[in-house]
C-alpha cells in the first residue's frame, strides 16, 4: 500500500500512479506498480513484480496526470527481497507402481504447498512438511510441485514443477522346452525340462531370480514330480522389476501289459493285446519277437483291443515290450507292471 498526500488541486479524471525505482533509488526507468483515479489524498494498492532483483535501495514516487506532476520519493530506502525458487530432489526416474519415493524441498519455510500428478501422496505433503512420500502410478510422466513462504514472507509466483519419468515395469514371459523339443508346459513325470525367460533371449534383463532354488540364470533346469507354478523375477536396465510365471502340468507314463490271444496252433496267425493300467490311448507300441529276433512297431492301438502280429507264428514265441507311448506323448520303455 502506497500512501500519498495531495498538496494542490487536481482536475477530475486525474490518475495518481506509483512507480518503483531501481535498486539504487534512480527513476531513470521506473517500474509501474499501481494507480488510482482521484483528486485527493489517499492510497494506491501496488504490486512489486516478481522478477524484481534483490536490493536495499529502492524508492517509490507518485506521479499525477492532470496536471502532470511528479512528487518526491518516499524518503527512505526499501528492501526488495528476491522471490524464492523452491527445489525438488531427487529428480531420478522411477518405476511404475513403486512405493516409498521421498521428495524434499528446502526446510525452515512455512505454508508448504505440495501437488503430485501421476501418483498418490502417502505421507507428508502438508503445510508444515518439507518432504512428501509418493506412490507412483502407471508408466509415463509424473510431477512433484511445491511452493512455500520463505523467511522474508515471500513466495514464488507459482509452484516449482519437477517432472519425474515413470518407467514401465518389465513383463517377462516364461517358456518351457523339454528334451523332446516340446514347449507346452506339460512334462512327463520325473522327466527333466528347462524353463526360459523371454524366448531364450538372455540379454533382455540385468538380473534374474527364480522362485524354485533361487537360481539367478535366465534359464532353470527342473525335474518336476507334481503340478506347480514356477516364477521368475527379472530386473531391467532401469532397475525396474517384473514377475513372469508358467504352470507346469505333470503327465503320467503309460503302464500295462501284453497278453497273447491264442491258441496259435502252429497256423502262423495270431494276435496280442495291450491292456493299459495307466494312461490314455491311442498307443504306439514297439515290441520284440524273439523267434524272428526282430522289433515291430504298431500305432493307434486301443487298450484291450487285440492287434495282429507281424510275422507268422510257427514256434513258441516270446513278445517283449520295448516301449509304449500314450496320447500325451510320454514314453515308457522299462519297469512295466506286467509283461506276458
Amino acid at each position: 500500500i502506497v500512501t500519498y498526500i495531495v498538496g494542490g488541486t487536481f482536475n477530475s479524471g486525474n490518475v495518481f500512479t506509483a512507480y518503483l525505482s531501481d535498486a539504487s533509488g534512480n527513476f531513470g526507468s521506473p517500474v509501474y506498480i499501481g494507480s488510482v483515479t482521484s483528486t485527493t489524498s489517499g492510497t494506491i494498492t501496488g504490486t512489486i513484480p516478481s522478477n524484481t532483483p534483490y536490493g536495499t535501495g529502492y524508492r517509490i514516487e507518485v506521479v499525477a496526470s492532470d496536471p502532470a506532476f511528479t512528487g518526491s520519493d518516499n524518503g527512505s530506502d526499501i528492501t526488495v527481497n528476491a522471490s524464492p525458487t523452491p527445489t525438488v530432489t531427487p529428480t531420478a526416474a522411477v518405476c511404475a507402481n513403486s512405493t516409498g519415493n521421498v521428495y524434499t524441498t528446502e526446510s525452515g519455510m512455512t505454508s508448504y504447498n505440495w501437488t503430485v500428478t501421476g501418483g498418490t501422496i502417502t505421507a507428508g505433503g502438508t503445510g508444515t512438511d518439507n518432504t512428501v512420500t509418493v506412490t507412483w502410478g502407471a508408466a509415463g510422466t509424473g510431477d512433484v510441485m511445491v511452493n512455500y513462504i520463505d523467511g522474508n514472507g515471500c513466495t514464488a509466483a507459482s509452484q516449482t514443477d519437477q517432472s519425474i519419468t515413470i518407467n514401465a515395469n518389465p513383463t517377462p514371459t516364461v517358456s518351457e522346452i523339454d528334451n523332446g523339443g516340446n514347449h507346452d508346459g506339460n512334462v512327463c513325470s520325473g522327466s527333466s525340462t528347462t524353463l526360459f525367460t523371454d524366448a531364450l533371449n538372455s540379454n533382455d534383463y540385468s538380473s534374474y531370480l527364480w522362485s524354485a532354488g533361487g537360481s539367478t540364470d535366465y534359464y532353470l533346469n527342473i525335474t518336476p514330480t507334481v503340478n506347480a507354478t514356477y516364477y521368475v523375477t527379472v530386473t531391467d536396465g532401469n532397475g525396474c522389476t517384473g514377475i513372469g510365471s508358467l504352470n507346469i502340468t505333470i503327465l503320467p507314463y503309460p503302464d500295462g501289459n501284453l497278453t497273447a490271444n491264442g491258441p496259435f496252433c502252429g497256423t502262423g496267425t495270431g494276435q496280442i493285446t495291450w491292456t493299459a493300467t495307466v494312461g490314455t490311448g491311442p498307443y504306439e507300441i514297439l515290441y520284440y519277437n524273439d523267434s524272428y529276433n526282430g522289433t515291430f512297431q504298431v500305432e493307434n492301438e486301443v487298450s484291450g483291443v487285440p492287434f495282429d502280429v507281424y510275422n507268422p507264428v510257427t514256434v513258441t514265441t516270446d513278445y517283449t515290450i520295448l516301449y509304449v507311448m500314450g496320447a500325451n506323448g510320454c514314453l515308457r520303455y522299462q519297469d512295466f507292471t506286467g509283461i506276458t
